[in-house]
């Protein structure tokens, strides 16, 4: 079975982290994270979208829209901890050529515990989510449960997150499991004004021997209007995915466009800084999960 490596994307998702906190220990000062407007801070997110796949062979197709939201919010519990809560859904309603329709929903509910500096993140995360669907969705109704660490470094106007995790089924998906990694690069044009790319691998095994190996890259922009606590987004989000037991791979491609209420911040680098900036990227419930995943 093919096996994905995720230490040496963990390894350069993590690099940039070591180095910050290098310097900050030899120079024997460790900052207090950029004064945030508010105790709490956070936003509430609102998108829609067209998700298009295909197989490596072009046998099969499928088409299909949807239609998602999340609402987060930061807390200080100290002066260098904070609690990230996260809520999050999604419904995807769509069909393949010969006219068999699928739809499915997932929802989940996060925390983000975080030891947290102007330059440094490091912090242990925890989710539940649990997802239905139609008679005819390639995705199995089923509960899910993940844990996780991440860490986060911003030098200047460049702000690095990788995140490593692992997502276990329950109940009638008691034997579907995943392991993953995603590494995530910010960079602020100014200080409302946000571009950032990321890549990620997950490894999903159900049955007694069967897995789905996937690879996963995204680009998204977002401005946040002056004076305004509005902020819109467009982003491209991909995912290959293969079953080598099966012989089977397929190609996922999505487009959003969404909009942002924010409140606690100034800008969307303050927010980057000193707010809820986290996500849960497992692949099965989390933000931006592998919106198909097949294991019948």
């Amino acid at each position: 079975m093919k096996r994905l490596s995720l230490a040496a994307l963990t390894l350069a998702a993590m690099s940039s982290t070591a180095f910050a906190a290098d310097l900050m220990i030899d120079s024997g000062v460790v900052e207090a994270p950029a004064a945030a407007a508010s105790t709490l801070s956070g936003d509430f997110e609102g998108y829609v979208g067209g998700l298009s796949l295909t197989d490596a062979d072009e046998t099969y197709s499928f088409n299909g829209y949807l239609l998602g939201g999340a609402a987060r919010v930061n807390a200080w519990l100290s002066d260098q901890v904070s609690a990230q809560f996260d809520l999050s859904g999604e419904m995807l309603n769509g069909g393949d050529p010969d006219g068999e329709s699928s739809d499915y929903s997932v929802l989940e509910a996060a925390a983000h515990v975080n030891w947290r500096t102007s330059d440094l993140l490091l912090g242990v995360f925890g989710s539940v989510g649990a997802m239905s669907d139609s008679d005819y969705a390639a995705l199995g109704d089923g509960s899910f449960a993940t844990i996780g660490g991440e860490a986060m470094s911003t030098m200047d106007k460049i702000q690095l997150y990788g995140q490593v995790g692992y997502t276990k089924g329950f109940g009638d998906v008691d034997d579907v499991s995943a392991l993953y990694a995603r590494g995530e690069i910010r960079y602020f044009v100014n200080p409302n004004m946000m571009l950032s790319a990321d890549i990620g691998v997950a490894r999903v095994d159900y049955g007694k021997s069967d897995q789905i190996d996937a690879v996963k890259w995204g680009a998204k922009a977002e401005y946040r209007f002056d004076d305004s606590p509005i902020s819109i987004y467009a982003a491209y989000q991909g995912n290959y995915q293969t079953e080598s037991d099966e012989d089977e791979e397929w190609t996922v491609h999505t487009a959003l466009v969404g909009i942002k209420f924010n409140f606690g911040s100034d800008t969307l680098e303050d927010a980057a800084k000193s707010g809820a900036t986290l996500h849960d990227y497992n692949p099965i419930t989390g933000y931006e999960h592998l919106r198909y995943v097949e294991w019948e």
